[in-house]
């Protein structure tokens, strides 16, 4: 999940899947 990654190091930083 590729769009999850970016969308969770762009929204939190520390949510990384």
């Amino acid at each position: 999940m590729a769009i999850f990654k970016v969308f969770s190091i762009d929204s939190t930083g520390a949510f990384l899947f």
